[in-house]
């Protein structure tokens, strides 16, 4: 006969055990989503990269301004939520915190090119290569509400950027001392609130997008009005 030994399994381990079993749905779900989102988008940019490719082409210089515009958004847009999924799906502190530090170095480079790229050049673009439009009138509610969040939270990104993600700084007890007060709670909830600034200038350039092809649709409609094939 085999000896009954008599054993205690650790509760942290079955505590950790449910955590697991009852996250794997909605983990699994968040995957789904995100693999989605970035099938989406990464579509998206394709097809704007083969239109901005015909515009380069015929030297449109202020429609590929837009395009370009639209693809850095989207680009962004992406990246940060690649970054907070896998921060979502981290389980341990030190990675969670790691993948907050991307996150704060990420927000930095977007916040500020984009602040930039829809600037005076891009509002000039957008009366010549689309006629008698609205757009600008939207366009200055979320320039502003992107400027506002620049305002607000770009110091304390940059802090975390230089020192902690960026590595530029060579004192390693001062990375540590920020790594420390990072919160990645904080880092994720302001990514997925800038990215929802962004979702507007999406949906504008959309409609920008549909109808500069609705008048080089009616453009060439006349063009062959006019000089039929003989």
């Amino acid at each position: 006969m085999w000896p009954f030994v008599k054993y205690t399994i650790p509760i942290t381990f079955v505590l950790k055990l449910i955590e697991k079993i009852i996250l794997t749905g909605p983990k699994r779900k968040l995957r789904l989503t995100i693999e989605r989102k970035e099938e989406v988008i990464l579509g998206a940019l394709e097809n704007i990269s083969a239109t901005r490719q015909k515009a380069e082409k015929n030297q449109f210089e202020h429609v590929v301004r837009l395009y370009n515009a639209s693809q850095f958004c989207l680009i962004c847009e992406l990246d940060l939520s690649i970054l907070v999924f896998d921060l979502s799906m981290a389980d341990t502190q030190w990675r969670k915190k790691l993948y907050a530090r991307l996150l704060a170095m990420t927000l930095v480079e977007c916040v500020e090119d984009i602040t930039q790229l829809l600037g005076k050049e891009f509002r000039k673009s957008l009366d010549k290569a689309i006629a008698k439009n609205d757009h600008k009138q939207k366009l200055n509610p979320i320039v502003k509400a992107l400027t506002e969040f620049k305002k607000k939270h770009e110091r304390d990104l940059r802090v975390i950027r230089n020192i902690a993600a960026a590595h530029r700084d060579q004192d390693a007890a001062r990375q540590l001392s920020i790594i420390n007060k990072i919160d990645p709670k904080t880092l994720q909830n302001l990514s997925l609130e800038f990215v929802e600034l962004l979702l507007p200038f999406t949906t504008m350039m959309t409609e920008v997008m549909i109808g500069m092809a609705a008048e080089w649709s009616r453009a060439s409609k006349l063009i062959n009005d006019t000089f039929p094939d003989s």
